[in-house]
């Protein structure tokens, strides 16, 4: 298992136990060794089949992905002086999904401020990953410095997390 990135520590187990059950492992050992086999086998697919493992995680029953609404038309609440808003999505989901972007964009319309998803990876593929494998310390170091490269949410800002992105 020390061939798992660090960042990913905190799912190792988990994800490990869960394999293993589901392949059936009937002795400790079994276990053991079939858990250890499913997640080197995840964890490659990170670099080897990104796109593949980004599917599949989006299309797991665990997966939270808010789906693209319609809304009505808006009558701004805001001035304008309101506090910026930022958003983070759960697992499954990705900043990069018409869904997320489009809560983004209707909440800042609804405020007449800015809104912004911020997401743990640099792509679609990356995000999706990193909202099932990333540890917890991990993904809340991407998502502070994010925060703090945004010359928009310098004065502070109202934050809304769906699901697990509640937890940043």
């Amino acid at each position: 298992l020390d061939t798992i990135p660090p960042t990913y520590s905190t799912m190792k187990a988990a994800l490990a136990l869960v394999a293993a059950l589901v392949a059936g492992a009937s002795t400790a050992q079994e276990t053991t060794d079939s858990a250890h086999l499913s997640m080197l086998t995840l964890l490659a697919r990170v670099t080897s089949d990104p796109e593949g493992l980004a599917e599949e995680l989006a299309s797991s029953p665990m997966a939270a992905i808010v789906p693209e609404l319609e809304f009505p038309s808006w009558h701004k609440k805001g001035d304008g002086a309101e506090l910026p808003t930022v958003l983070a999505h759960g697992m499954g989901d990705s900043c990069f999904n018409r869904g997320m972007s489009n809560i983004a964009k209707e909440v800042g319309a609804h405020l007449d401020s800015y809104a912004v998803c911020v997401p743990t990876g640099d792509s679609r593929i990356m995000d999706t990953i990193n909202g099932f494998l990333l540890d917890m310390d991990s993904s809340v170091d991407v998502f502070a410095e994010k925060i703090k490269a945004d010359e928009n949410l310098k004065g502070g800002f109202n934050a809304i997390g769906f699901s697990q992105g509640n937890s940043l």
